[in-house]
C-alpha cells in the first residue's frame, strides 16, 4: 500500500511539473504574439547569434519566459539601434551567453535583464550616456573577468555609474556610431576597422579573392597596394590601399 501511494505522489509531481513547463511555454508564445501584433520588437537566432530589432521599450516578462529562451543555443546577443530598454527577465538564466552588444539607443536596463548570465566575456555598449540599471541587472555575472567596452569619450562616466562601476575591467573600444554602421578605412599600408563589436571577425582579401587576415584584429597590416575587400558584421566593403 505504502509503494502505491509513493507512486502516486511521484505521479502527481510528475503531473505538476509537466503542467507547469506547458503554462511557461504558453505564456512565453503569448507574449511573443503579442510583440508580433505590436509590430515594434522582432528577433531571430542564426549562427549562434541572437539579433533583437525594432523600436520601442523590449517588454518585461516573466522568469524563463522570454520567447526566445525556447529557441535553439545562442552565444551571442545583438540588440539593434532603435530598441529603448531592455526588459525584466529578458536573458534569465542563460549561462551559455558570452557576448552582448548594446547599442546607442539604450537608456535603461531593467531588473534581472542578464540575470545569472554567468559565461558572459564581453559587452560592447555604444549607449555615451551610461544607461540606468537595477542592482539585479546583472547579479551574479562575474564582473571580474567580464570586460565592458565602452565609447572612449564616456570612459570616465562608465567608470563612475553606478552598477557599471562594479565591472572590474573597463576599456574603450568603441568609436560611438551604431553598432551595425561599420567603416573601413586605410591609412599607408593599414585597413582599419571601426563600429564592429570587439569579437567581430573580421576578413580581408585580395582582388584576386586571397584570403590575406581572418581573425579580431580591427587594424589589419596589409602588403602592398592595391583593392581589398573586407567582410565584417555580413558586409562586403571594399577598400583602396595606396
Amino acid at each position: 500500500m505504502q509503494n502505491i501511494n509513493l507512486k502516486k505522489t511521484n505521479n502527481i509531481l510528475v503531473m505538476k511539473r509537466v503542467i507547469l513547463k506547458i503554462f511557461m511555454v504558453m505564456a512565453a508564445v503569448l507574449l511573443s504574439c503579442a510583440n508580433l501584433l505590436a509590430g515594434s520588437i522582432s528577433w531571430e537566432v542564426k549562427d549562434s547569434v541572437l539579433t533583437i530589432s525594432g523600436t520601442g521599450d523590449m517588454p518585461d516578462y516573466p522568469m524563463g519566459g522570454a520567447p526566445w529562451l525556447y529557441s535553439s543555443g545562442f552565444s551571442k546577443v545583438v540588440i539593434k539601434n532603435g530598441i529603448l530598454s531592455i526588459g525584466t527577465n529578458s536573458f534569465y538564466r542563460c549561462t551559455k551567453l558570452k557576448s552582448i552588444t548594446i547599442p546607442n539607443s539604450v537608456t535603461n536596463i531593467n531588473d534581472y535583464a542578464f540575470y545569472d548570465c554567468t559565461g558572459l566575456k564581453v559587452i560592447d555598449i555604444y549607449a555615451k550616456t551610461p544607461p540606468s540599471c537595477w542592482n539585479s541587472s546583472f547579479r551574479n555575472v562575474d564582473t571580474q573577468t567580464c570586460k565592458l567596452v565602452v565609447p572612449a569619450e564616456s570612459l570616465e562616466a562608465y567608470k563612475n555609474a553606478d552598477i557599471w562601476k562594479d565591472f572590474y575591467n573597463i576599456t574603450a573600444g568603441i568609436d560611438g556610431t551604431k553598432a551595425d554602421e561599420v567603416k573601413v578605412t586605410a591609412t599607408g599600408n593599414e585597413i582599419t576597422v571601426t563600429g564592429a563589436a570587439y569579437d567581430a571577425v573580421v576578413e580581408v582579401y585580395g582582388v584576386n579573392g586571397a584570403l590575406v587576415y581572418r581573425g579580431n584584429g580591427k587594424s589589419v597590416a596589409v602588403p602592398s597596394a592595391g583593392v581589398y575587400v573586407v567582410r565584417v558584421a555580413g558586409k562586403a566593403i571594399k577598400v583602396a590601399v595606396n
